[in-house]
């Protein structure tokens, strides 16, 4: 069957969409990056296997996305982030 033991977790709905997502395109969690501005999507990223850049704005501070791999402040700086992840 296609039970996804992801489901119904606490973080359901973040892991979902971004496990999904990424079997839709065929691509590998690991080979997928996940952008998050906050601390739960981080952590359905990092349950999922996703590297992910944690983008601390006006609203998510730095010191909420500690668990990201990479946390920038711009996003101008988001290409850079992906390329130093996959």
């Amino acid at each position: 069957s296609d039970h996804d033991p992801l489901v119904g977790t606490k973080l359901g709905g973040y892991l979902i969409e971004s496990v999904s997502g990424g079997r839709q395109l065929g691509v590998a969690p690991e080979r997928c990056v996940v952008v998050e501005d906050s601390p739960h999507g981080v952590a359905a990223a990092r349950a999922a296997g996703m590297p992910c850049v944690g983008f601390a704005g006006s609203v998510t501070s730095r010191g909420q996305l500690v668990d990201a791999d990479v946390v920038i402040d711009d996003m101008s700086a988001l290409v850079a982030a992906i390329c130093d992840l996959v």
